[in-house]
């Protein structure tokens, strides 16, 4: 019977809690719209190696699926600056060390010019390893005047 459950456990883990960022593939980096929304844009995991465009006074928030996640924030903040400190949600849904939750960051559209926002994690779960395309997270945010 504890196999059974230890099984169990293993296999809801690797379905859900720890959903890995598989970077997506962007040809010839076309800045894309995902998850607009008033006065800003929200990238998540699913957006990572893609190239955004957002104008002058908007809201980038940055929200990846795994309490892992690190963000590293802009790379350069006189054009992306961010907006208050990385903040980490984590949901009682899932076995303690599974990582399930949310690691987020907003950064302001300060300037016109090209940032990117970097994140990092070194586990994609309990004791899980992730594999150097899971581990890394980019995205380049286009300010526009």
């Amino acid at each position: 019977m504890r196999k059974c459950l230890i099984a169990i456990s293993a296999a809801l883990l690797l379905s859900g809690c720890g959903s890995a960022a598989l970077p997506n593939q962007n040809p010839g980096g076309t800045p894309s719209s995902p998850g607009e929304t008033p006065g800003g844009l929200v990238v998540k995991d699913q957006d990572n190696g893609r190239t955004v465009s957002v104008r002058t006074g908007e809201r980038v928030t940055v929200e990846l699926a795994s309490t892992y996640w690190m963000i590293a924030g802009s790379s350069n903040p006189a054009v992306l600056r961010p907006a208050g400190q990385p903040q980490v949600r984590p949901s009682g849904s899932c076995v303690p060390g599974g990582g399930c939750g949310v690691a987020s960051q907003a950064f302001d559209a300060a300037a016109p010019g090209t940032a990117v926002i970097s994140a990092s994690r070194n586990s994609c779960g309990e004791a899980m390893a992730c594999s150097p395309a899971e581990s890394m997270y980019r995205v380049t945010v286009q300010v526009t005047g």
